[in-house]
């Protein structure tokens, strides 16, 4: 077993002497970690658990242009994935919130509880006032039942403003905490999409724009197919940066698509990890005074084996060097990640352009944003949304949070995949 269970990739791994350096780069588990590691990882309590958190309030009986209330796509939506077994030999949960929060159902395996959870799904029908999420998150974190070390996954539903966001970004971090991630769903075109942005951020889990059925079962069989994977490591991955050491961006990137991660007091909380996952960085070496080896990242990863915790710990370095290497060219690995993050950055751009009406600057930067498409094997997708507005449509929040949705969740497997 190496002592360092992190593959680590630079985009150089010798910078020039000055006074600072900005580095780019990604680390990745070992496949050594993997192969030796994973078998001693605890396997009885990995059984995955989704909970639904569902908007109950007044505005979610208004009706779509199919016919149907955003409540009555959400509950056939689940009412599918249960008939249909795609979530059998998983435990699941039901939470609702408005201006108050109700436990419809706990930590229940569906397969053995399948004609109980169909018949309280009619529960979300009693509809109540006011959109508080984080009176949802906060029971879920009281009442609902999480065994530690399973790979436990919210998927919020909403399709309004919310009344006290700071507190719902809160109630996400304490669950966090617990080794509990957070999806968010947007359902129509009336819900805050930054706040469902970084609560998703907040969270370490994915954001959707959804209108159609359809549609929201795709995504949820998406969401739920990660936490289904025998290669989820069920561990908490924290890095800390010295104090001469600047952070710039950091993100997570993988099949559950790009996450952004917050630093706070020199710590970055990763969060469970799947195999393929990678954590991107770009940060500033500062106060550089002589050559030689620079430490830039310290880590820990935490898990349990046998009911036992156990912590490996790591360093990253980086050379310092008034003569570079003259073979030594950039990473085409670590250029191709920069490319995703970029491409999901633009995105969120454009949404936050069109929110503050400067529709001009949201329409350029979409332009901007076909070569990088393109760079990247994803100008099929991302032209047939440029080409509405060739066609002298207007940017609207539904197009800009398809890019969106798109850009953060799809474009690394898209191009696995040849989408």
């Amino acid at each position: 077993m190496k002592d360092i269970p992190v593959k680590v990739e630079l985009l150089r791994n010798t910078y020039p002497f000055r006074k600072e350096a900005t580095i780019i780069g990604f680390l990745e588990f070992d496949e050594n970690f993997y192969q030796q590691e994973m078998n001693l990882i605890d396997t009885n309590n990995q059984t995955p658990h989704i909970i639904f958190l569902i908007d109950t309030s007044y505005s979610m009986s208004e009706e779509d242009s199919n016919g149907l209330s955003k409540i009555e796509q959400v509950v056939e939506v689940l009412r599918t994935i249960i008939e249909d077994n795609l979530l059998d030999n998983m435990y699941i949960s039901l939470v609702s919130f408005d201006e108050k929060a109700s436990v419809i159902l706990n930590h229940l395996k569906v397969n053995e509880n399948k004609q109980l959870i169909l018949s309280k799904l009619n529960d979300l029908f009693h509809l109540g006032s006011a959109t508080y999420s984080y009176l949802g998150l906060e029971k879920i974190r009281n009442e609902v039942e999480i065994l530690k070390g399973n790979a436990s996954r919210i998927i919020m539903f909403t399709d309004g403003e919310d009344f006290d966001e700071l507190e719902a970004l809160q109630q996400t971090k304490l669950l966090l905490k617990k080794g509990v991630t957070l999806s968010t769903i947007g359902v129509g075109e009336e819900y805050n999409d930054e706040f469902l942005l970084s609560m998703a951020d907040e969270g370490k889990g994915s954001f959707y724009h959804l209108q159609s059925v359809n549609e929201l079962l795709k995504e949820i069989q998406f969401d739920t197919a990660n936490l289904k994977k025998e290669h989820i490591v069920n561990s908490d991955i924290s890095l800390f940066h010295p104090r001469n050491v600047t952070p710039v961006e950091f993100y997570k990137v993988g099949d559950a698509g790009v996450v952004e991660l917050n630093v706070e007091n020199q710590e970055i909380l990763c969060g469970n990890i799947i195999k393929g996952d990678k954590i991107f960085f770009e940060l500033k070496l500062n106060n550089i005074a002589k050559e030689g080896l620079y430490n830039i990242l310290n880590g820990t990863i935490k898990y349990l084996v046998s009911g036992n915790p156990r912590t490996k710990e790591f360093s990253i370095k980086v050379r310092i060097s008034k003569i570079l290497p003259k073979d030594e060219n950039p990473s085409q690995e670590v250029m191709d990640l920069n490319k995703f993050i970029l491409l999901y950055k633009k995105a969120k751009l454009i949404s936050k352009l069109q929110n503050e009406g400067k529709e001009d600057e949201a329409r350029q930067i979409f332009y901007e944003i076909e070569p990088l498409a393109s760079a990247v094997g994803l100008d099929g997708e991302i032209g047939n949304i440029i080409s509405e507005l060739d066609s002298g449509k207007t940017i609207t929040k539904n197009l800009t949070r398809t890019l969106l949705s798109f850009t953060r969740t799809k474009t690394v497997t898209a191009t696995k995949k040849g989408y």
